[in-house]
């Protein structure tokens, strides 16, 4: 996963001149589970089975 990847929360911050400044957030991204599911719903279909 990259930096640019990872969520950011927002955040407000007061600067020297007597003033709060927000600084804007951004969301991230999530790893894609879709093979994990599959294989989890495979295996619980067919119990003792072993997967490498």
């Amino acid at each position: 996963m990259q930096d640019g990847d990872k969520a950011v929360p927002s955040s407000i911050a007061f600067n020297g001149s007597n003033k709060f400044v927000v600084q804007a957030g951004h969301g991230g991204r999530a790893p894609d589970m879709a093979g994990v599911k599959r294989t989890l719903d495979d295996l619980i279909a067919n119990p003792g089975r072993r997967k490498a």
